[in-house]
Formats: C-alpha cells, structure tokens, sequence
C-alpha cells in the first residue's frame, strides 16, 4: 500500500490506457501493411521468373545441339557451327531488350559446367572462351552427374553496377535426344524492384494515416475508463494512511461502480477486525510474561546441568543453544561462544562417525551411548558418548554428551597390553613360524604367508601339510637344513630358494632353532624365513653397473688408443703444412695448401673432439673459469664461419638480445667449441637459404646473484632431420642410414660432444626439425657475471692466452692458482701427480694451441716435481716450467733441480706478485730462447723409419742444416748402417717390420759396448704416447723419446738438447725468425692465418699504418726504447696471430732500436708498407 502511495506522482491512468491502445492500433496496422507489401512483392517476382523460363525455353528450342557438341576447346572459336550459334545467341539477345547476356555450357566428363558459345554482353561487356570453367553454378544444373531436364530460374536476384538481374536455364538436346548443353540466360529485374518501391510509399502512407486514427481514438477510450478507477485510488490511498472510515462513491452502475461498492465492504469489516486484534494483543502479553517466568526457571536447571547439553540444526550441525558444560568440553569458556559452531566432519578424528551419526538420526532412531573421539577447539582430542534424537519435525537435533576421555583411555591401555606380544608375531616383516619337531607348522605370522604368495595363514596351514620341508625348492636344501639344525640345534641365515605359492622361485634366508616346550618337554622348530629377493636383484645391478663401468674405461682406452694411432697420418699433414708455409706460393699453390690446411683442420677438430669424449666419461676434463666478451665471442664465431657460409651462397645472420649480458665468467674456449660445432653442421646441410644464430638471455635476469643462463640457437633451412633419428641425434658415431645425410659426410661425433660440454655447463639441448625445411638447435648454459666494481671489465688480463698445466696432489691448492691464473686470463688445466702432467702435455701435441708453460708441485705422487720437471726439459714438451717449493726446501732438492735444468722457482705459501713476475720471467725467457741464434755444428745422423711419407716430412724439416742424414727403413738394414759409419745421433721409430726399434735401439748399445767408447745419441719416435712407452723406450737404451706426430721446432730442439746439453735453441736461420722474404713483382703476399684468428687479424692489419707512424716519432725524437717497445709489441702481436713476415720486420725493428740505428728503422718501415700493400689472409 505504500508503494501504491508513492507513486502518486507519475503519469495518470488515463495516458496510459490511451498509450496502450494506440500501440495496439499501431501494431496490428504495421502487421497488415507488411503483409500486404510481402505479398505483392511475391507476386511480381513470380511473374518475372515465369516470363524468364518462357524466354529461356523457346530460345532453347532454336539452338542445334548436333552442332553444338563440336565446341569443346577455345580453338572452336574458329569453326562454323560456332559463329553460327553465337550468331543466333546475339539475335536473341538483340530482340529482348531486357537481356543482359546469353550463353550456353558444356558439362564435362567430371560433371563439372564450362562456357561453351558466349553471345557477349550488351555495349561489348565481355567474350569469353569455350572450356572455360563456370563459377557461378546453379545446384540443379548437374545433379549427381545428371545434367539438367528442365528449366530452371536462379533463386537469387544479383545487382552490379549496371542494375539488377535473375539468371534462367534451359537445356538444350540433340538430335537423338540427349542434352548437348544448357542455355543461360541473365535479364533486367530491375522493374520488380520499382513497383516495389512505389507500392512501399502508398503502404506508409496508409500506415502514418492508421497511427493518427489510433491515437484520437486511444486518448477518448482512455479518459473515460480511467476516471472511476481514479476515483478508487483516492480511497485506497486513505485507508493506507489509517483513516478506515473513508468510503469510495458509488454513483456508476458498472464494474467500476461494483468495484466500488466491495471496496467499501472491506473497509467495515478491517475496521471490525482492527478492534478484535487490540483485545488479543492484550491477552498474548499476559500469556507471555507468564511463559517467561518459567523460562527463566527451565534455563537454570539446562545451565547447572552436570551433563552437556546442546541443540543443533540437522541440515548444517550448526549450534543453536547449549550449556556451558558443553562449551567447556569443547574448549570454550561459555556457550555464548559456540552458538553458530559447525559440529561437521572435521570436528570428529574419524568422518565415518560423523556420517554413521547421521545415518542413525536420519533414520529417526533414538541414539544411545554413542561414542566417537571429537576435537576441541586447540584441535586437541578426546571421547566423547552421545545420546541424541530428532526434533522440530526433523529440523533440530537435541542431546546430551559426556566426557568419558579418562575411562576410555584405561581401557584402551588394558587392550594394548593385551594385543603387545600378539601384534609382534602378526606384524614383522619377516615370516615367523613354529614347527613340531618332525617340521609340521603348528602357528604361522601374516608375514610368512605373504612371502610364499597365500591369502592368509589359515590358507598356508591348509595348503602345506607337511610343514616346513615344502618351503625349500629341492631335497638337498632341506637335508642341508636339517643336517645343520642336527649338528648344532640352530641354522642362521641360510640362504635358499624357496618355492611360492603360484610354482615361481624367490631368494630367502631362513634362521631356526630347536627348543622345548615348556608345558610338554616336547621339541619345537622356531624359525624366520627373509625375502632378500630385492637384495640379490640389487647385487645383480651392481654387478651389472660394474661390468657397464668396466666396458666404458675400456672404450675409453680403446678412444685414447685411436687417438695415438692417427699421430702417424697427422706427421704428414702437419709436416707438409709447416713447409709448404714456409715458401712463396703460387695462386695454385696458395689452394693446394688451402686443402691441406682444411684436411689438417678437420683431423685435428676430429681427433680433438675424440679426445674430449674420453676425457668426459673418464672425468678428467674441467672447465675454464675466466672472464671474457660473449659479443664478441659470438661475433668472431660467426665471421669465422662466414667464408664457408658465402661460398654456398648461403645468408648467415648474427643476432645478440640487447638485454643479454655479455661480460660473463666462464669458458670460452669450449662455448666456442659447442657453436661451431652446430654452425658448421648448419652450413654443411643447408644448400640454399639461411643459418641464423641468436642469443639471449634465458633467465631475462639482471646478473644481481652473479648468474646469467644464455640461450644459444642455431637454425637453418637446410634438409631437416626425420623424426626417428632425434632420439638418437647425440649418441657417438650416430648417423642416419638415408643417403642424403651420407652425401655431407662426418662422424657425428661433434654433437656428442656438443651436448657432453652444454650438460658440464649446467646446460639443456632442444632440437626441432622438420624434414626438408630446416632444423634448429638450442641450449642454454650457465656463467657467472663479472662483478663491474672489480675492473674485469677494463683490466688487461696480463697471461691472456697463455695455456698453463698445473700439478698438485692437494685440491684446494690446485684450484687456488686456478682460479688466480683464470683471473689472469690463463687457460689452465689441472694435474694430480707427475704422470697426469706428461700425459697431459704429450695431448695436447695433438691440439691446435699447445702447453705454453707448467707449474709442478715439489711433492707430487708417481713421480716429485723434479723428476717431472726434468722429464719436460728432456722432452720439450713444453717451453717453460715452474717448480713450487715448500717454505724451506731442502738443499738436495735445489740441487737436483738446478742439475735439471730448472731455474725458475716460487715459494709457498704463494704471493700473487712474486708468481706474476717469475711467470712472466718463465714465458720471456723461453720466447728468447726462441728468437736466440746459434751456429748449427755439422751431424751425421741416421734416421730409421718404415714410413716413406714420415722420411720425406723429417728430411725436409732438416734440409736447410748442415746434417747429413742416411735413412733405414727397418731395424735390421739400421743396425746393418749403424755398424759400417759412425753417426752421431739415430732417430728410432718403434713400430717397424723385420726388426722393431726396442730389438734394434738393444742390439745397437750391445755392438756400441764392443767395440766404441762413445755411445751415440738416440732419440726414439713412437705413436705411443704413455709413461710405461717412455719406460720402454729409456730401458731400451734410448736417450729421449718424442710422440708423433712430430712436430719440426720439436725435433730440432730435441736433437740440439742431446748434442749440446739443452742450451742452445732454434736458429733463426730455419725460417723461424729469417731474413724477411717478399715474392717477385706484384705478386700477393699470402698470410696462412688460423680462421678463428682470420678476422682479428684482419684488423690488426689496418692498425699498423698508425703504429707505424707512432714508430717513426719515436725514431726522430731519439727515444729508441719507446721504438723498441714497438718493435717488440709488432713482433709478439704477429706472432699470435700467424703474420710470420710482419713478426720478422718487428724483430728486426727491436733489434735496430736496441743500437740506435735509425736507418735500418726507415728500411723496417718500408718493407712493413710493402707487406701492408701486398699481404693476403688465406
């Protein structure tokens, strides 16, 4: 009614009524004008497509389908039949002045509608050609390869920029009554869509006309319906108000003056009923007071009640009333706490109480001593009994709880004690049993039933009668038992195999002993029976996992030995490479020496990678930890690969995120290893498009923790990698059986490798590919970044480049100086003891970048620092060496070293400074041992060698000495020239037919000790490069040994040290530091540079005019040491890079400084503007 009241405001009844039946009007008006417009509509188009079908019919018949089926090209164009019935087409077209175009179809074996004859549009529209697909085919035109019966009009009408237009089809026979084609037509339609138009204007109109009529009419109807009801409102508005005497008027006759005449009915009996409601009211309040007295007296007794008392809701266990008992129990202070507490599940330590509870209640039972452990309200538990029933017609749950925690738990401790001893024999894990003495079980445990395969142990006393004895798989098992059991009275841990249940075998061990029944003095068999099946298939896969282990050192051993053997190979490459390099070449020289450069490389990347591999799975190789420029790491990679990219005509493409930190700490070299490798395979597979290499930053971190992991990605559209090889794409040797991956070579080894090095890296691969299309190869590794407050990204690292060998049996001290010489810029690898320091320097013979110098610990196992130290000095095999001392070495120590030949020595505990300097002592040292020179004394040497190839490489190097050499090319016919001419020194291979080097080195010290006083130098050449060859070798009677492939600066060092005592070293005159040597005319001057160092050295080149210039100041201006400092500076920078004529001009340079001598500067700077002018990197 009050809303009724606040509405009094809005619009009357009356415009509303008025409102309603115009609307009505307006609708039922717009339905009918719709209708009419529809329907007219219908009726032109009808009457257009039926004159269309009449049209298209009769010119149908005029068509000649004999000649028609002739047009079956564009070349029909020219034929008779076809100018005539285009011709026939036009005149139709010409006589209908609304035909738009005309044409007939053909329909194709497939069923499929082309153009046929094209009568052409009006004003020359278009002419299309016979056979001429048809795109916009009517769906009954070929039914199922039926062509069409009958005309037909096209559905849809369509509109362009000339007007609007329907299409009709006819079909077209011929002679004998098949269809030959199918006329269409398109005519004007253009008439429809007026006289659409103009009847849609008279609709609306009459429509605007029928909306006026409707709302004159609406607004008369409205007032006059309105005004009683009006009336009504008023009073009903009144009576809201509380004024019960207002009466409505009565004066109309019809249902509104019927209407007013109930309403005022109702007002006398609400004023009735008003009184009779004031008198119970007064009555209820009596009744009330009443009630509440004796609730006060009931909630007294509820509150003091010694028992909990609770009401709950049945549909959410919420708490509606309780005691405080209740509350108490539950862990509150009053129960005003817990009203609205859920009594749910969680509320009971079981849930299936909780659910059993409900059961009971829902099923109108009173329950009765109900007990349950319930959770209070510090999740804390106790026992709680409940009776309980249903109330308020099943809406409430009413009862009482009581405490019995107390009770409950003195029972609880009677029955543990009851079930201890019990539990122990149900429970072990081994089986346990007892046995009468003649072996018939008399009690089992659950766990001896599960071991042989049973149920229960009621199955396994029905099922094994005679007890014991049909435990063990065979008689003499359990006549061995038995026996033992006799002898001793016990049997422990007897392993057998025992049969189970279901006929299979299992591994047991059974332990028994005879006892006495104490009530009947009786013996009895008490025994356990362990299943140590797992045991013995755990010793299998260790013996299994030892001979795995096993297999792998000895692929190992069998990689190493490989390695080794391929040295012999390696000396003819190697050889002929160094000599060749030390001519003037021809163009076609320059690329004879190309091939056998890139043969070089390929066998050297090979027996690297081979190398690696082993290293890998034996442990022994570590990573670098120095810092260094990822940009321009992955910049040179890529320029490195350039060349042969270019050469394929294939796009290679460098891309760095420039969030990607590049000032990281870790190990470059092999980085660099793992993206070449998969660059080099990229370009390899790829015959046209692209490899594109990106980096960035995995993580997408700062570096703040020190970290950076880097995502590397080489793709390429080469021919893609089938999905069945993927699994197996890293796995050593690993090559598809398909032809095309067999056409681009290789041994797969460099993947293995790849992935073995991004795994040491901390590291994934990802691979996808997809055949013919392309692959790409992703992984990530871990570096640290450099800290920018500790100068690594400024600092010139003083040892940069300097490969350093590191022995010392103590860890900590190893990894000390590693991480000091990394810091440096010092590629460093570490050696336990003497004999992993030989080994390790005879390797790397076989790498590109050689030992520069060692460190040797005083106390190291297999063999002391010294013996190591001098070894190294015996065999050259590296230019400096290092020996640590403890704080006050002994003086036979220093000594023996000072007799060696060592002279470079450092104290521990080690000071940084003092090991800079004597490093740096060590390396300047040994690099002017280098440039010394010395008169070479006249030899006669023997060279004994099976191999032809190794003859020529060995005499080449020593052709520009004074030695004469004699050559054997086995033991015997050495032995035979060793007799007949006195030679000072013999070079020994050890693998040779007839006579091998031990046998022949043997018998030549027996012939030496007969008949001379003076023993002859030898220097014994094997494949073999381990510590027991070198032992055989000097036991033989050899004085030094060197590990193919030999290597010239080698050899020749070699020899020196056994003729004159180690101290004289190469002379220049061996094209080491020679007179500087142009070829004639204008020819290039070709520098053979390392590809890696191609484009750096590249650089450098264009720096030189600059340096140059710096030079001449320096000369004019007097001050010959800054000028020397630049000779030097020219001399080693070339060095490192491979420019051997620019090396020799900053030689000559230095030495020109050193005596002031300004002319032979001027002279050093013309021939480096000549070199500048001619030099080619190759």
């Amino acid at each position: 009614m009050n809303g009724f009241v606040e509405k009094k405001g809005s619009n009357g009844l009356g415009p509303r009524l008025a409102l309603g039946f115009a609307a009505v009007a307006i609708v039922v008006s717009g339905i009918l004008t719709l209708a009419l417009y529809f329907n007219v509509s219908k009726q032109l188009r009808e009457n257009i497509e039926q004159r269309l079908l009449d049209t298209v019919s009769i010119a149908a018949l005029q068509l000649d389908g004999d000649h028609h089926a002739s047009i079956r090209s564009p070349e029909s164009v020219k034929k008779t039949s076809y100018k005539r019935i285009k011709g026939l087409l036009q005149s139709i077209r010409a006589r209908g002045a609304d035909v738009r175009h005309i044409y007939t179809l053909n329909i194709t074996p497939q069923g499929n509608l082309v153009y046929a004859v094209d009568g052409g549009g009006r004003d020359g529209e278009r002419s299309i050609l016979p056979n001429t697909p048809y795109n916009s085919p009517h769906p009954q035109l070929v039914n199922n390869g039926e062509p069409l019966q009958m005309p037909v009009v096209s559905g849809k009408l369509y509109t362009d920029e000339s007007g609007t237009w329907l299409k009709g089809y006819a079909p077209f026979f011929t002679s004998e009554g098949d269809v030959a084609g199918i006329l269409a037509m398109d005519v004007a339609a253009s008439s429809i869509i007026a006289r659409q138009r103009s009847f849609l204007k008279t609709a609306l109109g009459v429509f605007g006309l029928s909306v006026a009529l409707a709302g004159f009419l609406g607004m008369i109807m409205g007032r006059k319906l309105a005004a009683p009801i009006e009336d009504l409102t008023k009073a009903v508005r009144a009576i809201s108000q509380g004024d019960l005497s207002h009466r409505a008027e009565e004066t109309a006759k019809d249902e509104t003056g019927e209407l007013a005449r109930a309403f005022n009915a109702m007002t006398e009996k609400l004023s009735r009923a008003e009184n009779k409601i004031q008198i119970e009211v007064q009555e209820r309040k009596e009744a009330q007071d009443a009630l509440d007295q004796s609730e006060d007296n009931y909630q007294r007794l509820y509150e003091n009640a010694h028992v909990g008392l609770f009401k709950t809701r049945f549909e959410n266990d919420g708490i509606t009333a309780c005691n405080t008992r209740f509350a108490r129990m539950l862990g509150y202070k009053s129960s005003q706490e817990v009203l609205g507490l859920v009594l749910g599940p969680d509320r009971y330590a079981d849930p299936a109480d909780y659910q059993r509870l409900r059961k009971r209640l829902a099923s109108l039972e009173d329950v009765e001593h109900f007990e349950t452990l319930f959770k209070k309200v510090d999740d804390s538990a106790f026992w709680i009994r409940l009776s309980a029933r249903l109330t308020d017609n099943g809406e409430s749950v009413e009862g009482m709880a009581i405490d019995f925690t107390t009770e409950k738990t003195a029972i609880e401790q009677i029955k543990s004690a009851e079930k201890k001893f019990r539990g122990i024999f149900e429970n072990a894990q081994e089986g346990l049993f007892q046995c009468a003495s003649e072996g018939s079980f008399i009690s089992v445990n659950p766990a001896l039933a599960r071991i042989l395969g049973y149920d229960s142990p009621v199955e396994l006393l029905q099922k094994l009668g005679p007890g014991v004895r049909e435990i063990f798989s065979s008689s003499e098992e359990y006549g061995a038992f038995r026996s033992e059991l006799e002898a001793r009275g016990k049997v422990a841990g007897m392993e057998l195999q025992f049969n189970k249940k279901d006929g299979s075998l299992a591994w047991g061990s059974i332990s028994a002993t005879l006892v006495k029944n104490k009530e009947t003095g009786a013996l009895m068999l008490e025994g356990s029976l362990e299943d140590i099946e797992e045991r013995k298939q755990h010793e299998a896969a260790i013996l299994a996992k030892n001979q795995a282990v096993a297999a792998n050192q000895e692929k190992n051993r069998f990689l190493a030995a490989l390695s080794h053997e391929m040295r012999t190979p390696m000396t003819a490459i190697i050889g002929m490479t160094e000599l060749l390099n030390e001519t003037g070449l021809t163009q076609q020289q320059a690329q004879y020496i190309k091939l056998m450069k890139s043969a070089n490389e390929q066998l050297l990347s090979l027996v690297s990678d081979v190398m690696d591999i082993s290293r890998v799975d034996a442990g022994r190789l570590k990573l670098e930890t120095i810092p260094f420029n990822l940009l321009e790491l992955v910049e040179k990679a890529c320029e490195t690969m350039a060349e042969k990219a270019h050469e394929k005509n294939l796009e290679l493409a460098c891309s760095v995120s420039p969030k990607t930190p590049i000032h990281l700490i870790g190990d470059p070299y092999r980085l660099k290893q793992v993206l070449n490798n998969l660059m080099q395979n990229a370009v390899k597979f790829t015959e046209k498009g692209e490899v594109v290499v990106t980096v960035r930053d995995a993580a997408e971190g700062d570096g703040k923790d020190g970290q950076a992991v880097i995502e590397f990605c080489v793709s390429d559209t080469g021919i893609g990698i089938p999905s069945k090889r993927l699994s197996s794409l890293f796995d050593h040797m690993a090559k598809d059986n398909d032809a095309d991956f067999h056409h681009y070579g290789g041994t797969g080894v460099g993947l293995s490798i790849s992935r073995k090095l991004v795994e040491m890296m901390k590291g994934d691969f990802t691979v996808s590919s997809k055949l013919d299309q392309g692959s790409t190869f992703c992984f990530t590794a871990r570096f640290g970044v450099q800290d920018k407050g500790s100068g690594l990204f400024t600092r010139v690292s003083p040892l940069k480049g300097l490969s350093v060998i590191v022995a010392d049996q103590d860890p900590e001290n190893l990894e000390t100086l590693r991480e000091v010489l990394n810091m440096w810029g010092a590629r460093v690898t570490g050696a336990g003891d003497g004999p992993s320091a030989i080994d390790l320097l005879k390797e790397t013979w076989m790498q590109p970048e050689q030992a520069d110098l060692i460190i040797v610990d005083q106390d190291i196992p297999g063999m002391d620092g010294v013996e190591t130290a001098a070894q190294v000095k015996m065999e050259h095999l590296c230019p400096a060496c290092i020996l640590m001392l403890k704080e006050s070495p002994h003086p036979d120590v220093m000594a023996r070293a000072v007799k060696a030949g060592i002279t470079h020595f450092v104290q521990k505990p080690i000071d940084r400074a003092s090991l800079l300097e004597i490093i740096n002592k060590a390396t300047k040292q040994a690099e002017m041992a280098e440039e010394s020179s010395q008169t070479l004394p006249p030899l006669d040497i023997l060279l004994v060698e099976d191999s032809e190839t190794n003859r020529f490489v060995i005499r080449a190097y020593l052709k520009d000495t004074p030695w004469h050499m004699d050559m054997a090319e086995n033991g015997e016919r050495a032995l035979a020239k060793f007799k007949s001419k006195k030679y000072d020194l013999v070079l020994m291979d050890i693998q040779m037919p007839v006579m091998d080097g031990y046998t022949t080195i043997r018998k030549i010290r027996e012939w030496e000790q007969e008949h001379r006083n003076v023993r002859a130098s030898i220097i014994a050449t094997t494949i073999f490069a381990s510590k027991d060859d070198e032992t055989k070798c000097l036991e033989a009677g050899a004085n030094a040994y060197l590990a193919k492939p030999v290597k010239k600066k080698a050899l020749i060092a070699s020899i020196l040290n056994q003729i004159i005592g180690g101290r004289a070293a190469i002379p220049e005159d061996l094209n080491m530091f020679g007179e500087v040597f142009f070829p004639a005319g204008d020819e290039p001057i070709l520098a053979w540079v390392d590809p890696e160092l191609a484009d750096m050295a590249a650089h450098y080149l264009k720096t030189l005019p600059v340096t140059m210039q710096d030079l001449l100041d320096f000369a004019v201006a007097g001050d010959y040491k800054q000028a020397g400092q630049v000779g030097r500076e020219i001399r080693d920078q070339s060095k490192a890079l491979g420019l051997e004529e620019a090396q020799k001009i900053g030689a000559l340079i230095k030495d020109a400084a050193s005596t002031g001598n300004l002319d032979v500067i001027k002279e050093c700077m013309e021939k480096m503007r000549i070199y500048l002018d001619r030099v080619q990197i190759v």
